[in-house]
């Protein structure tokens, strides 16, 4: 048998980031409908990723990335998401049907500003405000924030798929 010896941390970070990369491409595909089989290309404004460089290969492989293109942004329609510091795009050009993205995003809208007015309710109620336990009347407004927040990234994202 082997030796066992020291564990590289730094090795075992770098397979961390590709897991939640390749999964955060793979979630994107499903979300999009996006067919495993197209080819999709994946920008970071990062001038290397934080990962070993050997380790892109795998990315490409397990997610069917062409291309990392690094020291970039992309600011066409895309979807992004953040692995630990970085963030990445991935263009969705034509591999998306912009109308029903924008039909998704506007229903989504339309829910949460629902939910919102039924959360502002509850704030503007002097009688909830006062009787209720304080953290409940924090994560009420933290409900509210973070519905405001996600209207608000629906908004942009339906005027870059417009654009």
């Amino acid at each position: 048998m082997p030796k066992a010896s020291d564990v590289d941390n730094k090795l075992l970070e770098d397979i961390e980031s590709v897991k939640q990369i390749v999964a955060n491409i793979r979630n994107v595909r499903q979300e999009k409908n996006i067919a495993n089989k197209i080819e999709l290309e994946l920008y970071t404004a990062q001038s290397s990723l934080s990962i070993a460089e050997n380790l892109e290969s795998t990315i490409k492989k397990m997610a069917n990335v062409s291309n990392i293109v690094k020291e970039q942004t992309y600011y066409g329609a895309s979807a992004t998401f953040i692995v630990g510091t970085t963030e990445y795009a991935i263009p969705l050009n034509n591999n998306i049907d912009v109308e029903g993205e924008i039909k998704k995003a506007e229903d989504e809208i339309k829910y949460l500003e629902g939910f919102l007015i039924s959360v502002e309710k509850k704030l503007s109620n002097e009688k909830f405000v006062s009787h209720a336990k304080p953290e409940i009347v924090e994560n009420e407004r933290n409900k509210k924030r973070d519905a405001e927040k996600k209207i608000q990234m629906l908004k942009d994202s339906i005027a870059s798929l417009k654009n």
